[in-house]
């Protein structure tokens, strides 16, 4: 990483730098949800859960279906309030806004 042009002592500036991050795919027992993030890890059930309400959408209980849908629900929320909880290094940004 570099700048142009070098800044000076005086420069008052800030810097926005975007990054990526992408998940490892999960191939083993052993691998964990959101990259083994322990902040997450309230969170590893959910994926559990998304793949029972599918199921459940494709057998037509759309009963079960409708009661897993809550609790995913319930957890983006949750993966939200976490998320607010974090430094927010765009401070031009609103956490409305963020990505």
């Amino acid at each position: 990483m570099g700048f142009q042009p070098w800044p000076t002592s005086v420069s008052t500036k800030s810097i926005t730098m975007d990054y990526y991050v992408q998940a490892k795919q999960m191939v083993s027992l052993s691998d964990l949800p959101f990259n083994g993030l322990l902040k997450f890890s309230v969170l590893d059930s959910t994926l559990a859960k998304y793949v029972a309400y599918r199921f459940f959408l494709t057998i037509g209980n759309l009963q079960v279906a409708q009661i897993y849908s809550q609790e995913i629900l319930a957890d983006v929320e949750r993966f939200r309030a976490i998320i607010e909880t974090l430094p927010n290094y765009r401070p031009g940004i609103s956490p409305s806004e963020k990505r």
